[in-house]
């Protein structure tokens, strides 16, 4: 059983999600008790996705932080989840709480008490925190750590677990039978959904590791271009039906998990989004477009390589960003803008489009775009260049946080590179 503590700095986790989506926001403020219950089974089962005795949770320690003014209709929610609430009213006239201060001495003392907790869990996205967890780490104590807004790379490395919010989001406070998305090592897992009519049947052929390898197989060798995992996954179901569903990948919770113990006749390039491909016959597009970019336009694509060795940001052509941007404007002009709802749009019509992306860096650019001031749902019409203007601010705002220092000349760099061509037209 592992002993954890929480610490909720509310103004700041509810703040983020309303900047994404109101509706989770506010599912979050209003039932603590159930989110509580699915983060200790979410962190029970790590990535295996089975837990153990050893592996339970058990929340003893539960603190909330929120602004009174602000926030205080949500206060009851927190207490009837066994939380003690500490209220921080705001000490200047923009509104600044000491919630980060207080947090910090708590902590601290908690690492001082008797009882000795195995894993703090922070739901706070200010970098502030940074060196709280490292201090935790130095006493060999488990550090979780929700990361809401434009989280510092620094800050994700500090924490042992980071839960994204799009993660927190779709597994922890929507219900479990809703549509997941999985990732690993930049590889876009299926979507597990719940099981419905639309399930295919079974085609007759029983699910097991060989007959889904046989298939695999077989299909990689009609395939005239590599195949993405996406695309896979969905093939292996509608061959082996809802059974797939039911089986949880035949036991390994993940596609990616059962992928690594099936005999393969093929690669796995885990290049956005993830392909199986066979290395004789088929070529992998992004690879070649990444090399004909480095080469063409070597002085940005050297600056790009050191950006991204220090930063999130997604390494792609400058054509590709171009063309995202584009794809998020057509998304959001036809179907308003909702952030998990919009990361799937635009990420279908971008493997429709052949683009090297995962899931992940969808996310990521949207969120960018977000946390440069940019408001979708504020916009009559959503226009690419605008977009790509958003992005680089913020991609600038990031490069400063990790104390990449650029000059004029490599900022201007940077900005030809993420914008495609769209801001100069």
């Amino acid at each position: 059983m592992i002993k954890t503590a929480i610490f909720v700095d509310f103004d700041n986790v509810y703040s983020g999600l309303r900047q994404e989506d109101e509706k989770r926001a506010d599912e979050f403020a209003a039932n603590p008790i159930g989110w509580l219950k699915s983060l200790e089974k979410y962190l029970s089962a790590g990535k295996e996705g089975q837990s153990s005795p050893k592996s339970e949770r058990k929340t003893l320690y539960r603190r909330c932080y929120i602004n009174p003014q602000s926030f205080g209709r949500f206060r009851p929610n927190f207490i009837k989840a066994a939380f003690e609430v500490v209220d921080c009213p705001p000490l200047t006239k923009g509104g600044k709480t000491s919630a980060d201060m207080i947090m910090v001495i708590d902590i601290l003392d908690v690492l001082k008490e008797e009882t000795y907790f195995d894993e703090f869990i922070i739901f706070s996205g200010d970098s502030d925190f940074t060196h709280v967890l490292l201090r935790l780490r130095r006493n060999n104590r488990q550090t979780v750590m929700l990361a809401v807004g434009n989280v510092s790379p620094a800050y994700r490395a500090a924490a042992d677990i980071v839960i994204d919010q799009d993660k927190f989001v779709e597994e922890i406070l929507a219900d479990k039978d809703q549509e997941v998305l999985d990732s690993e090592e930049e590889i876009d897992e299926p979507e597990i959904t719940m099981l419905s009519a639309a399930e295919p049947e079974a085609t007759g052929k029983t699910l097991s590791k060989e007959n889904v390898a046989e298939f695999i197989n077989q299909t990689v060798a009609k395939s005239t271009e590599p195949l993405s995992l996406t695309r896979l996954a969905k093939l292996i179901r509608k061959e082996f039906g809802r059974e797939v569903i039911i089986s949880r990948w035949l036991g390994f919770g993940r596609f990616i998990f059962l992928l690594k113990n099936l005999k393969l006749n093929y690669q796995i390039s885990n290049l956005a989004p993830g392909y199986i491909y066979d290395p004789k016959r088929h070529e992998l597009a992004g690879e070649k477009h990444l090399a004909e970019f480095k080469r063409s336009q070597s002085e940005i694509a050297k600056l790009a390589q050191r950006v991204i060795e220090a930063t999130d940001i997604p390494f792609l052509t400058t054509e590709q960003y171009a063309a995202v941007f584009k794809v998020i404007a057509g998304v959001v002009n036809k179907h308003g803008y909702i952030f998990n709802i919009t990361c799937l749009k635009v990420w279908d019509d971008c493997l429709e489009k052949k683009m090297p992306l995962n899931i992940k860096m969808v996310q990521f650019i949207l969120r960018q775009i977000r946390c440069s001031g940019y408001y979708f749902s504020k916009q009559k019409i959503v226009a690419s260049k605008v977009l790509a203007q958003a992005f680089i601010q913020s991609a600038l705002n990031l490069c400063h946080s990790v104390q990449l220092n650029l000059d004029s000349s490599e900022e201007e760099l940077i900005s030809q590179w993420l914008s495609g061509g769209l801001v100069n037209d």
